[in-house]
């Protein structure tokens, strides 16, 4: 995609920017593997996921640690 804001477009002061964006979506996945975005003003910037782990993850990442109590307000 490539957007374009001109100068007094919703107040901007500055010149022209252009931004362009690329972005690769996973279906599988249901998220967004890859973006890269580009703009005249403030340059590049790459987001990208690696290192996917598809299994179930260790329910013990999801308990109470022993010797913490929970206390109602």
């Amino acid at each position: 995609m490539v957007y374009a804001a001109a100068e007094g477009y919703f107040g901007r002061i500055r010149p022209a920017q252009e931004r362009v964006e690329e972005k690769w979506y996973s279906e599988e996945l249901q998220m967004l593997v890859l973006q890269k975005v580009h703009t005249t003003f403030s340059g590049d910037s790459t987001m990208h996921l690696e290192n996917i782990n598809r299994a179930e993850p260790n329910l013990l990442m999801f308990q109470v640690p022993p010797g913490f109590t929970i206390k109602e307000p």
